[in-house]
């Protein structure tokens, strides 16, 4: 077996390696989740309620959340936030809705506390986050 030559590697869907490497690597994910994203835009042109669904189920938290609770946070802080805002405007696209902030502040709690459950991402990161010694 032959050693690589280059630091740069991804164990189970992190990146490890140099900030050219891992920032390269969260914006590739974000575009994979992008390209699912603006699916759901089509789908919810004709039925709304089944696009909010699979973007709050399969397109949305649980895209990106694996990167945000194991990666530094200076390398996925403004990707994490850029694709909050796709998601965002992927809501206000599917349902004909838009939001204002205070709304959307409501919206992002969960369904249990009267909200529709839209996470935000760089709240799960700022919980649990390699340089705060949740994962390492």
């Amino acid at each position: 077996m032959k050693r690589p030559s280059t630091p740069n590697l991804e164990v189970l869907g992190r990146p490890i390696g140099d900030i050219i490497f891992c920032a390269k690597f969260v914006a590739n994910q974000r575009a994979k989740a992008c390209a699912l994203i603006s699916r759901l835009q089509q789908v919810g042109s004709k039925d709304p309620q089944v696009a909010y669904l699979l973007l709050h189920f399969c397109g949305s938290f649980c895209k990106m959340v694996h990167l945000a609770r194991s990666t530094l946070p200076s390398l996925v802080a403004e990707v994490l936030s850029i694709f909050y805002l796709d998601i965002c405007c992927c809501f206000t696209e599917c349902t004909s809705v838009d939001v204002s902030n205070v709304a959307w502040q409501q919206a992002q709690l969960s369904p249990s506390r009267g909200g529709l459950g839209p996470q935000s991402l760089l709240h799960q990161q700022a919980q649990l986050s390699p340089s705060r010694g949740g994962l390492g």
